[in-house]
């Protein structure tokens, strides 16, 4: 789904604040769903993932399941 925010900006200084800026305006849309995702044994403790990059994201959540039981592992940002 698509979320909408507006912002707007003031400056401060020690006699006091301006008034508000106009509004600017961004379309917030979620990432793509990850597609294309290796997993490589690079060791019997290590496991090497990769995949294509999404422009959109800024970070990614790793998970490890089994069965259909997933736990979180990792959050990296980009």
């Amino acid at each position: 789904f698509q979320t909408f925010y507006r912002y707007r900006v003031r400056a401060v200084n020690l006699a006091g604040t301006s008034a508000y800026s106009t509004t600017g305006n961004v379309d917030m849309f979620p990432p793509n769903i990850v597609t294309g995702v290796q997993a490589v044994a690079t060791s019997p403790t290590t496991v090497t993932l990769s995949w294509p990059a999404d422009p959109k994201a800024t970070g990614y959540q790793i998970s490890r399941c089994e069965g259909e039981d997933c736990d979180l592992l990792a959050y990296t940002t980009v």
